[in-house]
């Protein structure tokens, strides 16, 4: 099989892609900043929205690392307060919004889809609908740029030769996955197990994946 990046057209798509989202990224923050406004979130945390609690303190601390999620909630409170200022908070929104296409985008490719590839563009609009609902899901939006990013690198190594090994590194990542994100994490599994049914339909370790996880 011809790889991608080698045919002309497989170069045309990249370099499409590239152009799209390299554009796109400036438009959203310009329009998070000044249409959705993450100044107005700040504004209305603890009235409207939940208030986003964090604390440099060690027993906060230790809640955190000791509760499946509690990282990713504590990351995303502290974040939340940046959105005090409009630009700053338009950068955080629009950043995940990217990482998620971008991951989501690297999937598609792995899958060897390419005349869909720019629906990878659809989960990052879905970040910008969701505030523009006014909506606050950051902590689970990190939890989901990490599930997404570590399932790009098991697709990776999804074709090595070594069930063992694969299988040795899904349970560490899952184990991790869940202490950091909770219940976001079987994203995680589900895409971990599509990705060894793709490599070489290897259904009885696509399934042990799915039922571990």
């Amino acid at each position: 099989m011809v790889r991608e990046g080698r045919s002309p057209a497989g170069t045309y798509i990249r370099i499409a892609s590239v152009g799209i989202w390299s554009a796109l990224f400036p438009a959203s923050v310009a329009y998070v900043w000044w249409a959705v406004r993450p100044s107005l979130f700040y504004e209305v945390f603890g009235i409207y929205l939940p208030y986003p609690a964090f604390f440099l303190d060690f027993e906060f601390v230790r809640r955190s690392l000791a509760e499946p999620a509690g990282m990713t909630e504590s990351v995303g409170a502290l974040l939340s307060h940046c959105f005090r200022f409009s630009w700053a908070g338009a950068l955080i929104i629009c950043g995940l919004a990217w990482l998620i296409g971008w991951a989501d985008d690297r999937l598609i490719r792995q899958a060897r889809a390419r005349p869909h590839r720019f629906v990878a563009l659809l989960p990052a609009a879905g970040v910008l609908l969701l505030y523009q609902m006014c909506q606050n899901p950051l902590s689970l939006l990190l939890g989901f740029v990490l599930c997404l990013w570590l399932a790009v690198g098991f697709g990776r190594l999804a074709k090595r030769p070594s069930a063992f090994a694969r299988w040795c590194l899904f349970t560490v990542l899952c184990v991790s996955l869940y202490h950091l994100a909770g219940a976001v994490s079987l994203i995680f599994a589900f895409l971990a197990g599509l990705a060894e049914l793709r490599a070489r339909c290897r259904w009885p370790q696509a399934l042990a994946v799915l039922v571990t996880g």
